[in-house]
């Protein structure tokens, strides 16, 4: 956009005040002319006193936090072909879309504690908002611990470089830990 101003000073002013007068002058035009066009929004994740859990069978996990202050989910689908659980390891997995996804989303009340372990969801609560990461990574790390012969199993969920999407709206997030399940699968030995 091209403005064209003519801005008249008068002579007789003071140099210190002209000068104050023109960058006035043009703090309100540069008001006026600059938007917003909102495609980057800075979100504050609110699951820190939230615990991670998971359902799903081997093969097609999902990880999720349910915000029930603030109506909102963080969910991580994860379809692999080897079983998560069946020896330590930390493995670095890259999002695709169709596999491998995290979703943000809110609704308009508390989500029932089965949502995301039904093969069909639930009418209510309604969703509000729903974006889903188009990029990033997954860091699962799995770890085994030993106690008065029992075998625990703990995983570990960090997000990584991820850029959630709805329409023209982006949330940017550079790591998000999910958390951390203890004794996510237990084997007495």
């Amino acid at each position: 956009m091209f403005l064209c101003t003519l801005v008249f000073i008068p002579c007789t002013m003071p140099s210190f005040f002209k000068s104050f007068m023109s960058v006035c002058f043009f703090l309100l035009i540069a008001t006026i002319i600059s938007c917003d066009d909102g495609e980057i929004i800075v979100k504050d994740f609110d699951f820190d006193n939230v615990n991670l859990q998971t359902c799903g069978a081997e093969g097609n996990y999902v990880f999720y936090k349910n915000n029930t202050v603030n109506y909102e989910s963080l969910s991580l689908n994860l379809k692999t072909n080897t079983p998560l659980y069946s020896e330590p390891h930390l493995t670095e997995y890259t999002f695709n879309g169709v596999d491998i996804y995290a979703k943000y989303r809110r609704f308009d009340s508390n989500l029932p504690s089965n949502y995301y372990c039904n093969n069909i969801p639930p009418s209510t609560p309604q969703l509000m908002d729903e974006y889903t990461a188009s990029s990033g990574k997954v860091q699962v790390h799995v770890e085994f611990r030993e106690e008065e012969n029992t075998l625990y199993k703990d995983v570990h969920i960090l997000l990584k470089d991820l850029i959630f999407i709805k329409e023209n709206d982006q949330i940017i997030v550079e790591s998000l830990s999910m958390g951390t399940i203890e004794g996510v699968e237990v084997i007495e030995l």
